[in-house]
């Protein structure tokens, strides 16, 4: 929640932030579940952008924060 919030970034092995990509994608993630009535998913555990478990990642709490219900693999 903290890269959503502004209060964290996400960074390359060689610093570069790739934070606005990550939230980019989560939103875009977010407007197919809108269009496909999407209540629940499925999503890859121990991913930067889908873990739920050992790190949350970013689509994950943005789908989270929106509604989505989620179950990791």
């Amino acid at each position: 929640m903290d890269v959503i919030n502004g209060k964290a970034s996400l960074l390359t092995q060689t610093g570069d932030d790739v934070s606005e990509a990550f939230l980019a994608g989560a939103e875009q993630v977010f407007k197919i579940c809108e269009l496909q009535e999407v209540a629940g998913m499925c999503v890859k555990s121990r991913s930067p952008s889908c873990g739920l478990m050992e790190i949350l990642g970013v689509t994950s709490a943005y789908l989270l924060q929106k509604g989505i219900v989620l179950k990791e693999f």
